[in-house]
């Protein structure tokens, strides 16, 4: 498996210990195409243990334009990710994973905590992008509502 290597293009707190980030290709033949819901493996080089960790891709797959994954701050490898800055590169293989949207669903029901919401945003995404005519219910769980992430978008 052949990690490539992403530039961080943007990157904010969506909410406490959480930090989206957006990345771009290095280079145009580094870019993937994806089906929404789908992970990556993600390696980060600045971090002394180069151990990788799967996070599933936020972004719409028609947007061309980033990458985007939501990493909760919770250990040193994430805390390390958490303190890169937008220009750092991170090392990407995939795409992974078989929890995908599919376009024949009529109705769905998703039922996700905390940051489970990641895949799912994708596919919300690209359901909404496509005008899908999917019924969706999302029953999305937190601990408080000031760790919901993504909520100004749901």
């Amino acid at each position: 498996m052949s990690h490539k290597k992403f530039i961080i293009k943007e990157k904010y707190q969506e909410v406490a210990q959480t930090t989206v980030f957006r990345v771009i290709p290095e280079k145009e033949e580094h870019a993937f195409s994806f089906f929404a819901g789908q992970h990556c493996k993600i390696i980060n080089p600045k971090h002394s243990n180069i151990d990788a960790r799967f996070f599933s891709i936020a972004s719409c797959p028609s947007n061309k334009e980033y990458l985007e994954f939501a990493i909760k701050t919770y250990g040193n490898w994430t805390k390390a990710v958490s303190q890169l800055q937008v220009g750092d590169e991170l090392h990407i293989a995939g795409p992974f994973g078989k929890f995908i949207w599919d376009d024949y669903l009529t109705e769905v029901v998703f039922l996700v905590g905390g940051l489970g919401i990641a895949p799912l945003m994708s596919m919300l995404r690209y359901a909404a992008q496509r005008k899908a005519v999917t019924k969706i219910t999302l029953i999305y769980g937190n601990t408080t509502h000031t760790t919901v992430v993504f909520r100004k978008e749901i």
